[in-house]
């Protein structure tokens, strides 16, 4: 008999051991079918019940060393020349992508909401741009595997040609992020669909150079990289793709992120966690677990600008070269583009039109009144938003403005340093269904630590914050305090509002004044 040769002995031995490792998690998640089998011999669940059980079962975290198994996977898809893989396709470029331009969209629907859209926010004296990220991979790239179709960018083109006859403001990114594969490569993660920093930053630039065709009085001042330090963590990021076939598949990425050279005090408010960062731009926008801890499964580093994907956030910053109010449309891409964008901006308003309820976004500008509306999406997701979250048709049928009454005039609240974490002031009751603003002279901290004061709209029947808003109390004292406008929940309820000495749960020790409060409510 012949004798092997080591590469021989080698390969035997490798596929021995995975053997033996499959039966071994054969073996120890047995219960994941044996217990649904048992319940279908017994008469407790249907054939159907059944396979769906042990096909969840096998796809939960029940399943033991499930990552392990997405690795070794991915290892033999890759090992085996599989281009697609769990519905994700491996570029020419070994760059991941999700397989879902395979069809023509129709983008006459999309175009005609946002002409719309557009034509609306002018009634009400606003611009409007439309910023479009680039797909990560083109046909005429040749970096799609054989027999693989791809409609992205004939879609975007098409949308870009429509948006320009109809006259809407558009930004079409992929001249400056994918123009070749150089700067795909450079500018998008391997295993993520998302720009990375170096990619967002790019974006920002080109999207402040055509800010300023809109407002030639805007200052382009941080928008040179020289300004910025960059950082990385090697080997630390598994994205979205790369969670789908494992990390020995196409490998893993850096987490690049990048922070000042300059001095920053600016705030973030993220509404719906009643969350306030404040401080230098790291403590504002800079979310420090996913940097400190590596999780390729369990955590999605990408998150590290602002921390994740929220109906509304608000950035404050005092020392902004432009003092304008920017309302920001986004989907995931932006998250590290608001937090450029904040540098630049007294006030930046993002609102995410996938999860934002409180208003229509017409609503929202009406109330607010930005100097400019952006929206940075890509168009997969801009084509799900519907014309009711825009507002723009219930905006035309409207023949009349909004109406207030004043239900409380000219109140100035002292809320005293006292040694507790809930210390506020209920200043009135309010009705359920309806809307009302609060507007406020000056919140000024006579004692204490506290950097944001927080009015809040509670709920006294379920004991619980319905809706809050945290006032930046040195941007308040430069700027003055912004008015706020909400609507109290159409359930029965006693409402009331509460002004606090800072933060609920941290008002310890503070004390804060509140001058010449005002109170309306909509007719």
């Amino acid at each position: 008999m012949e004798k092997m040769s080591f590469h021989q002995k080698f390969r035997m031995a490798a596929a021995a051991l995975l053997i033996i490792l499959m039966i071994v998690m054969t073996l120890t998640n047995a219960s994941l079918f044996i217990e649904p089998l048992d319940r279908l011999f017994q008469g407790k669940a249907s054939f159907p019940d059944t396979t769906k059980a042990i096909a969840s079962g096998y796809i939960s975290n029940k399943l033991w060393e499930k990552n392990t198994f997405i690795d070794l996977n991915g290892l033999f898809a890759g090992m085996t020349g599989k281009r697609m893989h769990n519905n994700i396709l491996r570029l020419n470029n070994g760059m991941l992508t999700f397989n879902e331009y395979r069809e023509q969209y129709e983008v006459d629907g999309l175009t005609d909401r946002l002409a719309a859209f557009s034509g609306c926010l002018k009634t009400l004296g606003i611009p409007f741009l439309y910023a479009l990220p680039a797909v990560k991979h083109d046909n005429a790239l040749n970096q799609l595997p054989d027999g693989i179709v791809s409609f992205g960018n004939e879609n975007i083109t098409n949308l870009v040609s429509q948006l320009e006859q109809k006259d809407v403001s558009v930004l079409d990114l992929r001249p400056v992020l994918a123009p070749d594969l150089e700067h795909i490569e450079a500018y998008y993660y391997r295993t993520d669909h998302h720009w990375n920093t170096h990619g967002a930053f790019a974006a920002f630039r080109a999207i402040m150079e055509k800010l300023r065709e809109l407002d030639p009085s805007i200052d382009m001042t941080y928008t040179d990289s020289s300004l910025w330090e960059t950082h990385r963590l090697d080997n630390w990021f598994l994205g979205s793709h790369g969670k789908r076939v494992g990390t020995l598949y196409a490998g893993t990425d850096p987490l690049i992120w990048y922070t000042p050279r300059f001095d920053t005090e600016m705030s973030c408010f993220v509404e719906n966690h009643h969350s306030f960062y404040q401080g230098t731009f790291e403590d504002a926008n800079i979310r420090q677990e996913f940097i400190k801890n590596r999780s390729f499964y369990g955590s999605n580093p990408y998150c590290a600008y602002i921390g994740g994907d929220y109906p509304l956030v608000q950035h404050r910053n005092a020392q902004a070269p432009n003092r304008l109010k920017i309302l920001l449309l986004k989907d995931s891409y932006t998250l590290p583009l608001q937090a450029f964008l904040s540098t630049e901006f007294t006030e930046v308003d993002v609102i995410d039109p996938r999860y934002y309820t409180d208003s229509s976004i017409i609503e929202y500008c009406r109330w607010n009144k930005p100097d400019i509306v952006m929206m940075t999406e890509l168009y997969t997701t801009s084509r799900t938003i519907k014309a009711s979250v825009l507002g723009h048709e219930a905006a035309q049928k409207k023949q009349t403005e909004d109406h207030w009454s004043i239900v409380l005039d000219a109140m100035d609240v002292h809320r005293p340093a006292l040694n507790r974490g809930y210390n506020y002031e209920k200043i009135i009751p309010l009705e359920a269904g309806k809307t009302y603003r609060f507007t406020c002279e000056a919140i000024t901290l006579q004692e204490g630590t506290a950097a944001g004061a927080s009015v809040v709209l509670y709920n006294h029947t379920e004991n619980k914050i319905e809706k809050n808003m945290i006032y930046n109390i040195g941007f308040c004292g430069r700027y003055g305090c912004e008015p706020w406008t909400f609507r109290v929940p159409d359930q029965e309820a006693e409402y009331s509002l509460l002004v606090y000495a800072g933060l609920p749960g941290k008002t310890s020790m503070n004390a804060v004044d509140y001058t010449g409060i005002k109170v309306y409510r909509m007719d």
